[in-house]
């Protein structure tokens, strides 16, 4: 490869990249169309859509190393949801040779190339980074990470669009473009198009989850999904249910709020199970360092202790394992996470928080999750499922694991997980009447203000969703059955489960092709026994004929007969006929070959009896005798 291949291969808009990147297809693809839009047609907004884990924060950097090569910006700020993502962001970003201010208060502009706040940040000092924008003339790259929080109707995003406006150069990316309200994303800077009567978030460039699992990009997830069967009293009324059977929201949230329960048995067996996954990962795979995280709602008991710590207590007495437990309470919370994210086979295996780790952070060694909160938005369930699909390089069998009650919204989602997901916006005046399943306690129906009180529960598999799949219990314990009696710990029982399909489906297409097989070949062998039937039966005919014209002595030549008594001919055939049926059984159509082989030796050897007297053999053309005498003739003789 020449100097010249080798530079417009690593070049992005006529800038050579670090050498220490190598941009995957789908950010080469993103920074083109960029280029085309941004920087050649003078577009001052991009909208970039890419599933968590495939590598925004690189892309995010990339873009700002070219537009600074370029001459095109003087200062760039990001703007992210969290303190933690905010931290992150400035460490990723001193790769590329960016010093990025990155901490509250004032920031000397001179001593950084740009600067990353959170939302909530610039929402306070909305001025400042206006006037900022100003100072540059507007030459100063916007970057708003998870740009679903900036709705047109909420602070965050009126904030945003206030601050910004002036800035010539503004990028959003987002795993998830869509919001659980009716708004829209920060106004339009965002393309919506009309489809079938709504509006449809439109990215610039969209690389999805479905593109990413393919490429391997990032991991495949599994959802294993598990039936709460559960008791509760409402008043003094007692109610048993499963999860699957609650018909309104307010039973359903009643069932989740059972399942969950520490003192119940569903949350407990699904700890249980999901920590042995998680064992099995970590002793049978080359991932030592697998962890664990369990998402839980955001519930306080009455005497003020939260949910979260609650689980922390039960996970340690139920695994052994000491887990992280990290709330928007906790100060140190991002040390608290990076630890973790950097811990070894020896460090806790557990980290369980309520939103905290649900967006943008990144711990890659996160294999196994459980979705132990009434949080039911899309939104919510893709970012939590984002936290656990993050590849680690040069390791085999990545595959994921999700943890879900039976809710029928959240395995819709699973099941939509591969499809292309976009922000659509209702009509107004219609959304007021429906519900987005924000969470179990939604709904039309109001809930009882009486006394409700969660009993026992216990978790029951019923399915493994994959690719948009519902592997069925039965399947899936016969896979582990199959995985546990032939030592394949370590190996995901749905891919067994598939390749058990794959060979039980090719051994029935395989018996199916030998029973067309064997049927065509006994319709054959049918045919051709037809057919010598068939020849025994006009042979033996022809014999009888014969034999009855010897018996009466008949001349060969027809022409040397003085007379013929047709009738005496007839007569003679029927005797002959008779004689058969009484030695062999009467002649039908089902009669068998070998009977009728008996009586065409037995006819054979009455004709040699009468014919071997004679040395001259005068009836031995047997053939012409048939053509002399005719069809019509003998078949009149039958009997």
């Amino acid at each position: 490869m020449t100097k010249k291949e080798e530079f417009i291969r690593r070049a992005w808009c006529g800038v050579e990249l670090p050498k220490w990147f190598q941009p995957r297809h789908w950010q080469n693809e993103a920074i083109n169309a960029y280029q085309q839009k941004c920087i050649l047609e003078g577009n001052s907004n991009f909208l970039l859509e890419a599933c968590p884990g495939a590598g925004k924060t690189y892309q995010i950097c990339a873009t700002a190393y070219i537009l600074k090569q370029l001459g095109l910006i003087e200062w760039f700020i990001i703007c992210v949801p969290g303190d933690h993502l905010r931290r992150q962001l400035a460490l990723d970003a001193m790769e590329w040779g960016f010093d990025l201010y990155a901490t509250t208060g004032t920031c000397v502009v001179r001593d950084y190339q740009g600067e990353v706040v959170t939302y909530a940040q610039l929402s306070a000092s909305k001025d400042t980074y206006k006037n900022r924008v100003l100072k540059h003339g507007g030459r100063v790259l916007i970057v708003a990470d998870e740009v679903h929080h900036l709705g047109d109707q909420n602070t965050w995003g009126t904030d945003f669009t206030l601050a910004f406006s002036d800035a010539k150069y503004r990028l959003f990316t987002t795993g998830t473009p869509f919001r659980s309200d009716n708004n829209r994303i920060v106004g339009d800077w965002i393309n919506y198009a009309v489809v079938n009567e709504t509006l449809e978030c439109v990215p610039d460039y969209r690389y999805g989850y479905d593109s990413a699992v393919r490429d391997g990009v990032v991991r495949p997830v599994i959802f294993p999904e598990y039936e709460a069967n559960v008791s509760f009293w409402v008043g003094d009324q007692t109610y048993e249910m499963s999860l699957s059977e609650a018909k309104t929201k307010v039973e359903q949230s009643r069932c989740l709020k059972t399942a969950f329960n520490p003192e119940g048995g569903w949350i407990k067996d699904i700890i249980k199970e999901a920590d042995q996954r998680l064992l099995e990962i970590r002793e049978h795979t080359k991932h030592r360092n697998a962890a664990g995280l369990i998402v839980c709602q955001p519930y306080r008991d009455d005497d003020g202790s939260s949910y979260a710590k609650r689980i922390g207590e039960l996970v340690h007495k139920l695994t052994s394992d000491k887990p992280i437990v990290v709330t928007y309470e906790d100060q140190d919370a991002s040390e608290l996470i990076e630890k973790f994210d950097k811990g070894g086979e020896n460090s806790s295996r557990w980290i369980i928080a309520i939103k905290k780790v649900s967006e943008g952070v990144t711990i890659k060694r996160l294999r196994v999750c459980v979705f132990a909160t009434n949080i039911l938005t899309r939104m919510f369930f893709y970012q939590v499922m984002g936290r656990i699909i993050r590849v680690i390089p040069d390791l085999d069998n990545q595959t994921a694991y999700m943890y879900i009650p039976r809710h029928r919204t959240l395995e819709q989602y699973a099941l939509e997980v591969k499809e292309a997901v976009a922000h659509l916006l209702e009509n107004i005046d219609d959304f007021s009447n429906k519900n987005d399943g924000d969470s179990g306690e939604d709904g039309q129906e109001k809930e009882s203000f009486e006394l409700f009180m969660a009993g026992d529960s216990s978790a029951e598999l019923d399915s493994h969703i994959f690719d948009g799949e519902i592997h069925g219990r039965y399947l899936i314990e016969e896979a582990i059955n199959f995985k546990q009696k032939h030592n394949l710990l370590g190996y995901d029982e749905v891919a067994l489960a598939k390749i058990m399909q794959d060979v039980e489906n090719r051994y029935k297409q395989q018996d199916l092709k030998i029973k067309a097989q064997s049927e065509r070949f006994n319709q054959n062998q049918k045919q051709l026994k037809h057919e010598r039937i068939e020849q025994f039966k006009r042979v033996l005919h022809q014999s009888v004929r014969r034999l009855a014209r010897l018996q009466l002595d008949l001349p060969k030549n027809r022409n040397k007969w003085q007379s013929w008594d047709k009738a005496n001919h007839a007569e003679k055939i029927k005797m002959i006929w008779r004689e058969l049926a009484r030695e062999f059984g009467s002649y039908n159509e089902e009669s068998s070959e070998e009977v009728l082989q008996k009586k065409y030796r037995y006819v054979q050897t009455e004709i040699e009896a009468i014919l071997i007297p004679n040395s001259d053999n005068e009836y031995e053309d047997v053939e012409e005798e048939f053509k002399l005498w005719g069809d019509e003739e003998l078949i009149a003789g039958e009997e």
